[in-house]
């Protein structure tokens, strides 16, 4: 992972009295005189050089301030109530297309990124790229969640045009983009707005305006390569595509969606794959066009109602309803702030947008997409960082809703296997529990938005499971301290400096690792789980559980980490090591007993403070530690490093030495504690300390101190002090760190607190204003305002706090409040006078008794187990459980390595004790546990029975109506998945069971995740959930609830199987695409079983169909000739039969001879931001170092190719084998922590099975000579045919920490002949077996076989005899082929019932020494009309001597015969080989000659002997033939030939001369031309 981030500061009140775009500059803030504090002064030369305080580097600068102070003029009076709302109505009122956001955000011209800031919940154009503006309509990358490229969306073009962008009139905002072009020699100009919408809908409105004096006429195309197909109008394409996760730890690519892609446009028409329109623009006037595009997917309806309404409406409409959209949301969801420095201001806006921007919201059913969260960068590694997740939840817990804040700990918390807090989507990225403080930011948010016990219980649980997981995974030697050896762990890569101090005594097993100070987020984890529990009113015993795991915990830190001889904490030694006696020549200065610490210091030892950990009233012990964030050269104010660089330098660790928003983070955490309770007399440190760390956090915002274009970076490096000046690395609005809770929480002062009071306790940054507007808080709505005198707000002078838009209380002064609204009473601190109270409180809920209002919000805590709708007893709480199988012991396969224990001694953080399990057992009690998550879950996993059930045993007869199911899907083939069918069973009363009737289904058909049946009240003391497994799966539950809800039963009746049809276009071969099915049921009528498959609805004239296998899901499909093809999909539940349709068109596709690019490509694993998809693209990288996510590399993976141990491997996989003979390899080289193989480590290996591997032999080609950089390595080696080819490593160059390729390339040669057609005799009733390969040439003429997949042939096929064959067609798609098979069905099967008319005859040349290919079917033709070269083998009398001399052979095959087929016939073949030359030629003299007898015309051949042995000779001609034997030497062989005929036109005779050589004939011909002839 990478270490982070960046700051800025303040231009106060003045700032609008100065110039527009001008400069600004504070003075620095005072300091003590310098930075050693008396009783400090041992500290330099050991810890400081004692030269400079951190305040020393002043106040930041900017540029174009002016701009930016006019943009955040709110224009509308100041308000106690929504100010946002009311800016939100004037913009409204004014037009409703300029809005405040986009005011302030948006960004004209070519200026800052390329980026399209508009995006909808899952739908994004991703990455800066010309294309976002420069192609209308929307090109570019589309994602839609995880690592699927989808290239563009759609491209509006003009045929026959060059359009051109005019990028001075470019626009990018946060809710739409704008652009002018030019329409080539048209003179015509194009007006475009864009924007996505929250439910996916892309919209693109062009205005076309013609300034000349004709009318200009021209065609808009919309073109799209995700919707190719047609759609349900005429005016309409669509396509899909199935998203997958990316494969990592082993674990294979997995797909978790499949979307699909609509494009539309009024007056638009189809035209193969386009959208056309003509348009014509009046001479001075204008025409407006439209296309609208949609990424739907089944669990987002809302997407097709909203794609069809952007449709209908007019271009402007459109937009304007587009733009008011976005910009209604923002005004209800986020409060407003305000404070006097513009940069601030305009910083914590674009923090808001930039969480919004970074969120997936997919609502994908199962564990892993179903809730909204944030995204660590959504144009970098996609996906939940558990590390920066409790920083965003910092954030995000003040937004107006708890949609966001809640959906990421929903998602964390269901996904990670009521375990340590793993990355989302867990095991497809980043995957090693790194340091994280969900616990504490979780409480934070339910202190803010509350929601009832359940949700209090729930997040508990979450919060105690991670402390759990984290000390089983870290804490293998129980102290109760985690322990790492990876410095990466803490999130800030080679940074954290006191991984590289060196240790003594550090051979024992786990005295590699260090014990951390990550150790408090723990401690924070079980902290929260315990006042969570006691909210959700959980026993006292569960209480005291949570606290005195946390208490353990602390105590272990104040009492390990402590170092009383530096007055800090640090991380220490464990298992025996203690840290060495130097390091770089500087001593240690920790006295020998102390030095089971380690001396080197970085940021991250201030989580300990960070998390108030320390008991308050013990500041002054521990106040000292803070002194280290003073000194000049220890921890800057900017940049924000992990490392201390004093002690970097002295002790000479290494590391990037990057800076990050992170480290910030970590950083400010502290700050404000020490504010509040660690340094509270301020020794060290002062409010001007935390206002000028925030000012700078700010300042790396913006690059190059421009406040027109902020767009925060992932991390920052190269920083150069006396320009001012760094390195933005991974920029495009990656939101790492925080910082707008700040402005919440300490400057306007609100404490998140659980109980029904208001506490205000700002840190005093010096403001002479500000105003937090609109919080949503326990419901309530809460403003807070410092305004001195009134003049700046007009709403009350002094620190105000207003309640739902009424003042309640005000000061004079900044400082601590607590107001009780109940009570109408107000507590402040000594010297802070309450100048105001309201005549009358309010009624004010405690956290756990305020309600979810969200309706959003209501709809998906139901999906993890939290009805707030249901307010009876969970009936199945406290059941007994049986089951018709539970999976016993655990899966022989990793199915699901979530977790990375270091129990292993070749895997990092290695420790003695870690848990070894990868997965929690599977066991029938976690079905009624009260836990939703993924893990525990029961399972049926190794059952031979299809269906299944679990049953409740309720203890006596209750009544219920409702049964909710929680299914498991670990989206891996053969694992577990939702059922294709359940139901609801209960006692018969006979002994056995019967489905309760009227069972009402949501979702109506199986789903991850979520399921419940309702129906009327039935009364029973069991209860069954009964369940068909989906074919090829097993079937998993988490959790069943039962309930006596006395809800409304819809109306019920069967309903037909839910089914789709879709197709991958990314897998299209040659005349061959990939279908995709889905088929699920209601489950009624019970007693049926669910049947699918696939059959042909269309195709073109004489065309075949071969499905892979038309019984499948997901099938294969390739036709005999290219055009239009319609399948259907359908499901049958034994009454209804459902069907949906599919549209492709197959062509024809090239086969080249590099097969990498058709491969399916696995590695043993990859970082989240590498992209191993990309290593078979047809390109050349710029470099062996060209930065992230351009190919493989596995830097951070357990198999990282280290040593034999940790061996890693890239394969490439093809669906039938292929011929290979070279490759060519495109090495990954940083230079760092990247790095190359050694010349003896590593190999290229061949596999047919994936078990066995096989060495390739070299050809000419070496390792050693394999491993240049910045180019391709060529690799030749005896060719040889496999169906997987991989690239395994075992060892790495100097530095390596993993390694990696950018390309590689599998080279071979395509197939030039194939023996085809198939030609098949079968029986009558016998289905024949088609061969599973053919002979094929390749186009080096070396010969192999192929194989080939056939279409099914049925017994109805072979039923009845035929005259013609019926014709079956089979496929190989490694290269593209495909055969037919002929198949003769007769009658006629005794023994020697019939027999051979003809048999195939070969013909070969070899040169000297090469043996001849010798076939082993001949093809035959029967005397009952019908043929084979199938059954028919040889046996060749064949002499190897004869290919050692030149000369022509017959070489006779004695036919291997069946049964069935008689000696009567043809028994023999030949093969007639030509070695060398040919032979000797035997000498002889040819006189051909034409001549009349009569009116006959003759042909004669007098052919003389001159060879000294006897020659049997024959003469051919078109009019007859004759063979002369044994012709002596000098003797003749003559014949004279009648033609019959008065005329002859000219022609050539034949004479083939025949003798012996060594035993064997050799027959040599020769031509005898003759004259034309006319005897007429």
């Amino acid at each position: 992972m990478i270490a982070r981030r960046l700051g800025r500061a303040p231009t106060w009140a003045a700032l609008t009295a100065l110039t527009v775009a001008g400069l600004v500059s504070l003075p620095p803030a005072a300091h003590a005189d310098g930075p050693v504090l008396p009783g400090n002064e041992g500290d330099v030369g050991v810890y400081t050089n004692g030269q400079s305080h951190v305040m020393d580097i002043g106040d930041p600068v900017y540029a174009n301030v002016g701009d930016v102070v006019n943009q955040l003029k709110p224009g509308v009076p100041y308000t106690a109530s929504n100010l946002h709302q009311s800016i939100f109505d004037k913009d409204l009122a004014a037009g409703g297309t300029d809005y405040y956001l986009d005011r302030v955000l948006g960004v004209r011209g070519a200026l800052g990124s390329t980026v399209l800031m508009t995006r909808g919940r899952s739908v994004y154009m991703r990455g800066a790229s010309n294309n976002n503006f420069t192609v209308m309509g929307f090109a570019g990358s589309t994602f839609v969640g995880g690592p699927n490229n989808l290239g563009n969306l759609y491209t509006v073009t003009v045929p026959g045009q060059t359009v051109a962008e005019v990028n001075a009139n470019r626009f990018n905002a946060p809710s739409h983009a704008k652009s002018q072009y030019t329409i080539g020699t048209t003179g015509v100009t194009a007006d475009l707005t864009k924007f996505i919408t929250y439910d996916n809908v892309a919209v693109t409105a062009i205005n076309f305006n013609n300034p000349g004096e004709t009318a200009a006429t021209f065609t808009v195309r919309a073109a799209s390569p995700l919707a190719t197909q047609a759609g349900a109008t005429a005016a309409e394409l669509t396509g899909t595509r199935v998203i997958t996760s990316g494969s990592n730890n082993g674990l294979v690519d997995t797909p978790w969606n499949t979307v699909k892609i609509d494009v539309t446009g009024a007056g638009f028409t189809r035209t193969g794959a386009n959208l056309d329109r003509e348009v014509t623009v009046p001479a001075g006037g204008s025409v407006s066009v439209s296309v609208v595009g949609a990424v739907s997917s089944a669990t987002l309806p809302k997407t097709v109602e909203s794609y069809h309404d952007y449709a209908a409406l007019a271009p402007a409409v459109a937009v304007r309803t587009g733009i008011t959209a976005f910009n209604r949301q923002w005004a209800q969801d986020v409060p407003y702030i305000n404070v006097p420095d513009p940069a601030l201001e305009k910083a914590i806006v674009y923090r808001w947008w930039g969480e919004r921007y970074n969120t997936l919201d997919a609502n994908a059913t199962g564990h892993v997409y179903q809730y909204p969260t944030t995204i660590e960068g959504v144009n970098l590694y996609q996906n939940a960082v558990a590390l920066t997740q409790p920083m965003h939840l910092q954030d995000t817990k003040w937004l107006r809703t708890p949609y966001l804040p809640y959906g990421q700990i929903l998602n964390i918390g269901e996904l990670s296997g009521s375990s340590a807090f793993l990355d989302s989507p867990g095991h497809t990225s980043w995957n090693n529990h790194y340091s994280q403080y969900i616990g504490t930011a979780g409480l934070e948010a339910y202190n803010v938005h509350g929601g009832g016990k359940e949700v209090a219980e729930k997040f508990a649980h979450f919060f105690e499971g991670d402390g759990v997981g984290q000390l089983q995974h870290y804490d293998g030697n129980n102290d109760k301290l985690i322990a790492y050896d990876t410095n990466y762990m803490p999130g800030n890569d080679a940074d954290a400096i006191s991984f590289g101090f060196p240790k003594t005594g550090a051979g024992a097993p786990g005295a590699r690792t260090i014990e951390r100070p990550e150790s408090a987020y723990v401690w924070g984890a079980f902290d929260a789980a315990r006042q969570l529990y006691q909210m959700s009113g959980a026993s006292q015993a569960k209480v005291d559980q949570m606290a005195t795991s946390a208490n353990g915990i602390r105590d272990a830190i104040l009492d390990k980490l402590w170092s009383p001889d530096m007055r800090m904490f640090l991380a220490a030694t464990s298992h025996g090591a203690t840290s060495g006696a130097s390091s770089n020549g500087k001593a240690n200065p920790l006295p020998a007993a102390a030095r089971g610490l380690v001396p080197a210091k970085e940021s991250n030892l201030y989580d300990v403070y960070a998390e108030n950990l320390i008991p308050f009233d013990q500041y002054q012990k521990y106040v000292d530690g803070y002194r280290f964030l003073t000194y000049g050269d220890n921890f800057p104010i900017f940049p924000f490093y992990t490392a201390n660089q004093y002690d970097r330098t002295a002790y000479g660790v290494g590391g990037s030495n990057n800076f990050s928003n992170i480290n910030f983070t970590v950083q400010y955490r502290s700050v404000r504690a020490a504010l509040r309770h660690y340094d509270p007399e301020q020794k060290y440190i002062t409010p001007a300390y935390a206002k000028r760390l925030l000012d700078w956090m700010a300042w790396s915002i913006y690059p190059n101190a421009d406040m027109r274009v902020p767009n925060q970076s992932e991390y920052y490096s190269n920083w150069n002090a006396t320009t001012k000046t760094y390195n933005r690395n991974n920029p495009n609005h990656v939101m790492l760190g925080n910082m707008n809770y700040i402005f919440v929480e300490d400057m306007a002062g609100i404490q998140p607190r659980s109980d029904d009071k208001i506490e205000l306790w700002p840190i005093k940054f010096g403001y002479d204003h500000f105003m937090v507007n609109n919080l949503r808080y326990h419901g309530q709505d809460v403003t807070i305002v410092w305004d001195p005198d009134g003049t700046k707000y007009g709403l009350g002078a002094g620190y105000s706090l207003f309640l739902n838009g009424e003042r309640k209380a005000s000061a004079d002064r900044l400082g601590k409040l607590t107001y009780d609204p109940k009570t109408n009473q107000v507590q402040a601190e000594a010297g802070v006078n309450v100048t105001f109270t309201a005549a009358t409180g309010s009624d004010f809920p405690t956290a756990v008794n305020t309600p979810i209002e969200d309706d959003r919000v209501v709809g998906y805590l139901k999906t993890a187990g939290i009805d707030l709708t249901e307010d009876t007893a969970n009936l199945a709480k406290g059941a007994t459980l049986a089951s018709s199988y539970t999976q016993q012991g655990t899966r022989s396969t990793p199915w699901r390595q979530f977790h990375t224990p270091g129990y292993s001694t070749t895997s990092m953080n290695y420790t003695p004790g870690a848990i070894k399990e990868t997965e929690q057992a599977v066991t029938l009690a976690a079905v009624n546990d009260g836990v939703t998550a993924n893990e525990p879950y029961w399972g049926n996993y190794g059952t031979t029975d299809k269906n299944g059930y679990v049953e409740i045993n309720l203890g006596s007869a209750k009544s219920f109506d409702n049964v909710k199911a929680f299914f498991v899907s670990d989206r891996q083939a053969g694992g577990y998945h939702e059922p294709a069918r359940w139901w609801v069973q209960v006692p018969n009363g006979s002994g056995g069971w019967k489905e309760v009737p009227g069972q009402f289904k949501n979702p109506s058909v199986p789903s991850a995740k979520f399921n419940e049946a309702l129906f009327d009240s039935v009364t029973a003391d069991k209860v069954r959930i009964v369940f068909t497994n989906n074919p090829t799966y097993y079937t998993a539950i988490s959790e069943i609830q039962v309930f006596d809800s006395g809800r409304d039963v819809p109306d019920v009746s069967n309903q037909a199987p839910t089914v789709t049809a879709t197709r991958d276009g990314s897998a299209d071969g040659n005349l061959s695409t990939r279908l995709v099915g889905n088929a699920s049921d209601d489950g009624i009528p019970y007693d049926d079983e669910l049947t699918f498959g696939w059959e042909t609805v269309s195709a073109p004239q004489g065309a075949g169909v071969i499905f892979t296998d038309s019984k499948a899901l997901s099938t294969r499909v390739t036709g005999t000739v290219a055009g239009d093809y319609v399948f259907r999909f359908f499901a049958d539940d034994g009454e209804k039969r459902a069907t949906a349709t599919v549209s492709a068109t197959l062509a024809k596709k090239d086969v080249v001879a590099e097969f990498g690019s058709t491969a399916t490509v696995t590695t043993s694993g990859t970082a989240s931001w590498e992209n191993h998809a990309r290593v078979n693209e047809a390109t050349t990288p710029a470099s062996s170092n060209p930065g992230s996510g351009t190919g493989w590399g596995n830097w951070g993976q357990p198999r990282n190719g280290t040593s034999p141990a940790t061996e890693a491997w890239i394969q490439y996989q093809w669906t039938s084998p292929v011929r290979l003979s070279s490759t060519d390899i495109y090495w990954y080289d940083d230079n760092g922590g990247t790095r190359r193989p050694t010349a003896t480590t590593y190999a290229i290996e061949t596999s047919t099975d994936g078990t066995t591997w096989t060495p390739v032999t070299l050809n000419g080609s070496t390792y050693a000579n394999g491993l240049a950089t910045n180019a391709y390595n060529r690799f030749n080696f005896e060719p040889v045919t496999t169906n997987r080819m991989r690239i395994r490593i075992w060892g790495l160059m100097t530095g390596g920490a993993g390694t990696g390729v950018l390309r590689w390339r599998a080279n071979g040669e395509t197939v030039d002949t194939v023996r085809s057609p198939v030609l098949i005799r079968t029986g009558v009733g016998q289905v024949p077996t088609l061969p599973a390969a053919l002979d094929a040439v390749y186009t080096s003429g070396a010969r192999g076989t192929v194989g080939f997949k056939w279409q099914t042939i049925t017994p109805d096929m072979v039923a009845e005899t035929n005259v013609d064959p019926f014709v079956v067609y089979g496929t190989n798609d490694a290269y593209g082929l495909i055969a037919e098979a002929r198949v003769y069905v007769r009658p006629e099967m005794s023994q020697d019932g019939i027999s051979i008319q003809g048999a195939e005859s070969f013909q070969q040349h070899v040169e000297i020494g090469e043996l001849p290919y010798l076939p082993n079917k001949v093809e035959v033709s029967y005397n009952d009309g019908s043929r084979d070269n199938q059954a028919i083998g040889v046996n060749w009398r064949f002499n190897p001597e004869i290919v050692n001399t030149d000369g022509a052979y017959t070489v006779i095959g004695d036919l291997i015969l069946p049964e069935y087929v008689s000696e009567a016939g043809t028994i023999r073949t030949t093969l007639t080989l030509t070695v060398g030359e040919g032979g000797p030629i035997w000498v002889t003299n040819v006189a051909p000659r034409t001549q009349c007898t009569g009116t006959n015309a003759y042909v004669t051949l007098n052919v003389r002997n001159d060879d000294d042995v006897p020659l049997t000779i024959e003469l051919i001609t078109p009019y007859g033939s004759r063979t002369v034997a044994n012709v002596a030497p000098g003797k003749f062989a003559y014949q004279a030939f009648n033609t019959r005929a008065k005329s002859i036109p000219a022609g050539t005779a034949t004479v083939k001369v025949t003798g012996t050589v060594d035993g064997t004939p050799v027959t040599v011909p020769v031509e005898a031309p003759y004259g034309a002839l006319n005897c007429g």
